[in-house]
């Protein structure tokens, strides 16, 4: 019985020795991925175009609420590795790494460039690509290809 009250006067100091101070263990578990893991595996993707590496650090980045920083390694493997995944994540991030809310708010000069990513990872199979474009026909967006180029009915608002 005597172990019995020890331990309920140690909890009780321990819950007074807290002074209201909550641990929350969530915070730590969204931490994801640190700035030199980040970095570290930049370089990897910049200088092997590891689709691996790319994979890993897109799915970390999107969980950590910071899809923007992929854009400039989506570039990188989409100009210079020829990514069909990392075409349509030029697409996808373009509006918040411009720092607008939406696709639609883009400038013309910039929704071509990122329909032209979309239509690049469409031409090389990408699913999620061939799924938007379908939408975008039907809305009269964009156009099949006509004479081997495709078109873009930059009047109607995308969003």
């Amino acid at each position: 019985m005597l172990n019995y009250k020890n331990l309920l006067v140690l909890i009780v100091l321990l819950s007074l020795s807290c002074k209201g101070e909550v641990y929350n263990r969530s915070e730590d578990l969204t931490e994801v991925i640190s700035a030199s893991e980040i970095e570290r595996l930049s370089d990897i993707i910049k200088k092997t175009g590891n689709k691996s590496v790319y994979g890993y650090l897109e799915y970390e980045l999107k969980k950590s609420s910071m899809p923007h920083k992929i854009f400039p390694l989506a570039k990188i493997m989409s100009d210079k590795y020829d990514n069909k995944e990392a075409m349509f994540d030029v697409y996808s991030n373009y509006a918040s790494y411009k720092g607008v809310p939406s696709f639609k708010a883009l400038d013309q000069e910039d929704k071509i460039e990122a329909l032209t990513y979309l239509i690049k990872a469409y031409e090389k199979g990408q699913l999620q690509s061939r799924d938007t474009l379908k939408i975008y026909s039907e809305k009269g967006i964009y156009v099949m290809k006509k004479n081997g180029t495709y078109v873009i009915n930059m009047n109607y608002g995308i969003d």
